[in-house]
């Protein structure tokens, strides 16, 4: 039996979420100096991929038909996080190309 209403909406939300750590951690990985040029496509694409997998997890918040007192607490920063690496992908592939 679930404890909290929100414990499907964050199954759904942790794989994709998992997923942008990862590729997150690998952009950071190939986010140097050294990776000037052509290369600055390869970290505009991991920055990408980040953005893309948030946005998997936030459909997936967004369309939960539960709302509680904690959703805001929980999903706000997952919001952010979102935004700011759309936001990002955009600034870099303008630098990339």
């Amino acid at each position: 039996e679930e404890s909290s209403s929100l414990a499907p909406v964050l199954r759904s939300v942790s794989i994709p979420f998992a997923m942008a750590q990862t590729f997150q951690t690998l952009w950071c990985a190939a986010f140097r100096p050294k990776y000037k040029g052509n290369l600055m496509y390869v970290s505009t694409g991991l920055l990408g991929a980040v953005a893309y997998s948030l946005s998997r997890a936030h459909a997936a918040f967004s369309s939960a038909s539960v709302k509680s007192a904690n959703h805001g607490l929980f999903f706000l920063p997952l919001a952010l996080h979102f935004g700011w690496t759309t936001a990002a992908t955009l600034v870099n592939l303008n630098g990339a190309v």
